[in-house]
């Protein structure tokens, strides 16, 4: 049933507003989540999730920015194609997380 919850939080066919965070908490947590909000951090994946963020963002794309950083001081078109390929790589690896 709590499944089912998540699912139709989704997809919820409530217009919510931008600047009313009380009204669209109320609609997309069910009464059990607003009554103890930590348990959110209990889903499945989600601390598996932050840490491969984390340690792709401070592991991974700051080794590849120590690779582009000494073309600063001299960019040229390999630097563009550098810069473009981190941008990717990036977006391809955190977009999932």
């Amino acid at each position: 049933m709590a499944f089912e919850e998540r699912l139709s939080a989704i997809t919820t066919p409530h217009k919510l507003p931008y600047f009313n965070a009380t009204y669209s908490l109320s609609i997309l947590l069910t009464p059990a989540e607003r009554r103890r909000p930590w348990i959110l951090y209990c889903t499945p994946g989600l601390l598996a999730a932050q840490v491969a963020r984390v340690a792709s963002i401070t592991l991974i794309l700051a080794s590849i920015l120590l690779w582009v950083l000494p073309e600063l001081l001299n960019p040229g078109i390999s630097f563009l194609a550098k810069v473009v390929a981190v941008a990717f790589l990036s977006k391809a690896v955190l977009t999932p997380l």
